[in-house]
């Protein structure tokens, strides 16, 4: 590419050519002048002072007097070489600055973080932190290549020329570094900084967002009893759109749907959920939002509000008359707060999945996961007891069970929610639902109380998007149910993550059965509209106007 550097460059190349040039023609005229005085009878002593000086020789007319210049040169070096130059200034860091250099890099990397995990009571974390720093930093600082770096010489490297010291020192160099960081250390490198930067931006903005409420948008239903989503043919639904051997509830009516929905509404504002109730359940008469027993449990058991986890309970006919059955719906991730409880609770189960995807005949090794997995977290007790959300809700379902105004007792949730059912459901014993939920057949025994394969497998079920990337948290138990996903591959690992998605899905497969349809899975999802019972198909354009 031409730039100003470039140009600047050859200008310069050609004049010292020309110089070259120059140099040589005026090298030879002294030189032939030189030989002509030797030639003469008065050269004596001034000819013999003359040619001391001279060192070359002008261009000769012949071959032969050529070849005789030439060959009297020797191995002198070109006085061309004194054109090229560069002057470069170098600093070097006092001892004054290293030391504090030294101090702040100690107290920012290893003092802070160390003190922050004993104030925070988790002294075994704290005390690994501190055997693992001491280790690292022996050997950064005992490296041969940090030695070097850290010296700026390496004093035992000679040659027989500068050029040759260089030579050999920038050589040495290459080859310790080849020796002691492999290939892969820099790639290792970025991605562990760039997790870490990630890491940060997270924590960064939770202490913006906090543990605030987010309410769901409301969604825009249409008249009820005018429009249905028919489903689609039978040999094509899903097999569980109908949960027929659950429990309580609807018993053998209850739905993938209606789970769908209800983990949803556990996003709505508390003054919105009765509303949003009466609109959904239309057809079923009974459903009522139960806040106040929630908003009386938590001021027993957590007076200051510092569990950053919400729920709700409703109570809907139970299977015979007069029966009742308790649905916790617990709220998933809507803050950053959120997300890194999310992070906390799976990580261990995640590390082990990547390590089982990378290492030959991983799947081997699946069976010993949750104990691992267990001392991973029991190392980070303090930490994980702060996120462990789960003792909460259990406790409550527990209550719950204990009470005889509720004949059963059933659990559903979104996202960090619905991993929190399925832990809840596993602990208390009660069916859970969950939407796009992370699992926990890895990390089941490192929850309080620890919960095993076969508990997760007898009250778990959960509903997998496909492409959402979050039910890929740890392994999924037997029971659970793929559901399709129509977002665009390139933004389906997130988009495909969203609750009000999955009601469509659910909604254009399973079909919409009693409850009402609304605009969005046409406006916002791209399903296809739903179908008019009254024959007005063309009204549907006006009461739901694609933005």
């Amino acid at each position: 590419a031409f730039s100003y550097d470039s140009i600047r460059n050859t200008y310069n190349l050609i004049k010292l050519g020309g110089d070259l040039i120059d140099v040589r023609e005026a090298k030879k005229a002294n030189y032939k002048k030189k030989q002509e005085g030797v030639a003469t009878e008065g050269g004596g002593e001034e000819t013999k002072e003359e040619e001391a000086k001279d060192e070359e020789a002008p261009t000769p007319a012949t071959r032969r007097e050529t070849l005789t210049w030439q060959s009297n040169r020797g191995q002198e070096e070109s006085e061309a070489v004194f054109h090229i130059m560069q002057l470069e200034r170098h600093y070097e860091a006092t001892d004054f600055m290293c030391w504090i250099s030294f101090i702040v890099e100690l107290a920012a990397f290893f003092v802070y973080p160390a003190v922050a995990l004993f104030v925070i009571k988790d002294s075994s974390l704290g005390t690994i932190f501190i055997v693992l720093s001491i280790i690292s930093n022996i050997r950064w600082y005992m490296n041969i290549v940090t030695a070097i770096e850290e010296t700026g010489n390496m004093d035992l490297v000679g040659g027989d020329t500068p050029e040759e010291t260089w030579e050999n020192k920038a050589r040495l160099n290459n080859i310790v570094g080849s020796i002691s960081y492999n290939k892969s250390y820099r790639g290792w490198r970025i991605l562990m900084t760039s997790l870490g930067f990630a890491f940060i931006a997270i924590l960064l903005t939770t202490f913006d967002s906090g543990a605030v409420s987010t309410a769901a948008a409301p969604l825009t239903y249409l008249p009820h009893g005018e429009w249905e989503y028919p489903g689609a043919s039978l040999d094509m639904r899903y097999p569980t759109c109908t949960l027929s051997k659950l429990k309580g509830g609807f018993a053998d009516q209850s739905t993938m749907l209606d789970f769908a929905w209800l983990a949803g509404a556990a996003y709505i504002g508390d003054n919105e959920t009765q509303i949003s109730l009466d609109t959904w359940f239309v057809e079923n008469q009974g459903v009522t939002d139960l806040q106040d027993m929630v908003d009386e449990f938590r001021s027993r058991e957590d007076p200051n509000n510092e569990i950053a986890v919400k729920f709700k309970l409703i109570s809907v006919p139970g299977p015979e008359p007069g029966e009742k059955t308790a649905i916790i719906m617990i709220r998933g991730t809507v803050n950053q707060f959120d997300m890194l409880a999310d992070a906390q609770l799976w990580s261990a189960a995640a590390l082990m999945q990547w390590l089982r995807g990378i290492i030959p005949v991983g799947e081997i090794w699946t069976e010993i996961f949750p104990d691992l997995v267990s001392w991973m977290n029991a190392v980070a007790s303090t930490s994980l007891e702060k996120v462990a959300f789960y003792k909460l809700t259990t406790k409550f379902a527990e209550e719950l069970k204990k009470n005889s105004d509720f004949a059963y007792v059933q659990v559903t949730g979104h996202s960090l929610g619905g991993g929190l059912s399925l832990i809840t459901g596993a602990q208390a014993q009660i069916p859970a639902i969950g939407v796009s939920a992370p699992n926990a057949r890895i990390s089941g025994k490192s929850y309080d109380p620890p919960i095993g394969w076969h508990d997760i497998n007898k009250y778990g079920f959960n509903i997998i998007p496909k492409h959402d990337i979050v039910p890929k948290l740890d392994d999924v138990a037997d029971n659970w149910q793929q559901i399709g996903c129509n977002a665009e591959l390139s933004k389906s690992a997130g988009f495909c993550h969203f609750g009000v998605r999955s009601i469509c899905e659910l909604m254009h497969v399973c079909g919409s059965g009693s409850r009402p349809v609304f605009c969005e899975c046409y406006t916002a999802y791209e399903y296809p509209p739903p179908t008019s019972l009254t024959g007005n198909q063309a009204d549907f354009e006006t009461l739901c106007p694609k933005k």
